[in-house]
């Protein structure tokens, strides 16, 4: 096959493709605004990005670990609550309610929430149709509950849930400032707190859910976050299930020493919903909604689990007595000693 194109009188041939595409067009392409151009090395990429990530974490930056210190001289009683679920049809309010009054007007008592304090449902007819508080009515709802005990000095914590943080993906959630609005920490997944009570120290370690499940034992969720991601932890709580359960078991330490280890699951105080009997759950019972609780002691490691707040708060009244008594006689002796 001939190819097409053009002898120059040197002798040289040169292809018709070849002459066309060197023949000027007339056109000059002028960018008049410069160019974006990045002339930033990838350490100048580092240090801008570990910048912007310091800065995240001042604005908004969630903790794995915090420490706390309650200052006394007597015992307290820790109640960890969660799965409210406000905005539900089939919700213990009344329940719910009650117990924020006890620990917001009963000294000595201290609580954390872990998630899923609000339904949220943003979708589904079936969903939407359970729901007795509009999405915003809702936050509004716990965030009157959070100020409450706020104002009582009263939250240690919050841990964010699945649905009360279902609001992250539109906008904000009820946690956004949690410290600045609520004076407590946020946390969010496996985190580990230690809680000083008077001269003792209370390694307490959580989450919203944790994987484990198994139907000999409604508090294998705590077991599996103890062996995962928990050993030396004095008390574990897992909410998420709604299955209300306390297993205290001792565990054995390299080199012989054994300890208490407390495992609970939180009761919800949601009984049920369309989703919930879809999956051949059954209605919650009393004994079975609401948090758990724990009697920590102030000079002596020792720790008292409860399965209701009730239970708690009534032991924890006889102990301060006894305490505040022994304290009284304690300061009558130093007084003898200085007349």
């Amino acid at each position: 096959m001939k190819e097409m194109g053009l002898y120059y009188p040197d002798g040289t041939f040169r292809l018709r493709d070849e002459i066309v595409s060197n023949v000027p067009t007339g056109d000059n392409l002028i960018f008049i605004t410069p160019l974006a151009t990045d002339s930033r090395s990838f350490g100048d990429w580092a240090t801008i990005f570990q910048r912007r990530q310091d800065e995240r974490k001042a604005a908004r930056g969630i903790p794995e670990h915090v420490e706390i210190a309650i200052e006394t001289q007597y015992p307290i009683l820790y109640v960890p609550l969660g799965d409210v679920h406000a905005g539900g049809e089939d919700v213990a309010y009344d329940l719910f309610a009650n117990d924020l009054r006890k620990i917001a007007g009963t000294p000595g008592v201290f609580t954390t929430t872990l998630g899923d304090m609000t339904d949220s449902y943003f979708w589904g007819k079936d969903a939407q149709d359970e729901q007795i508080g509009a999405y915003v009515e809702q936050n509004h709802f716990l965030q009157a509950g959070l100020r409450t005990l706020a104002d009582n000095k009263k939250l240690l914590a919050g841990w964010g849930g699945d649905h009360d943080m279902w609001a992250g993906q539109s906008g904000e959630t009820v946690y956004t400032n949690f410290g600045k609005d609520y004076g407590a920490h946020f946390l969010h997944g496996v985190s580990y707190i230690t809680l000083g009570v008077g001269n003792e120290k209370y390694k307490i370690s959580g989450a919203h859910q944790h994987n484990g499940f198994s139907i000999y034992n409604k508090a294998h969720p705590a077991i599996r976050l103890y062996r995962d991601s928990a050993e030396g932890s004095d008390i574990i709580v897992t909410a998420h299930t709604h299955d209300k359960a306390i297993l205290p078991q001792p565990v054995k330490r390299f080199g012989g020493e054994a300890n208490m280890v407390y495992f609970a699951s939180l009761g919800a105080y949601k009984r049920s919903d369309g989703y919930s009997r879809k999956k051949g759950f059954h209605r919650k019972g009393d004994d079975e909604l609401g948090p758990v609780s724990f009697l920590l002691y102030p000079d002596e490691k020792r720790i008292v689990p409860f399965t209701t707040l009730e239970q708690g708060v009534e032991i924890l009244a006889d102990e301060r007595v006894k305490y505040a008594q022994r304290i009284q006689h304690g300061n009558r002796k130093m007084d003898q000693r200085k007349a």
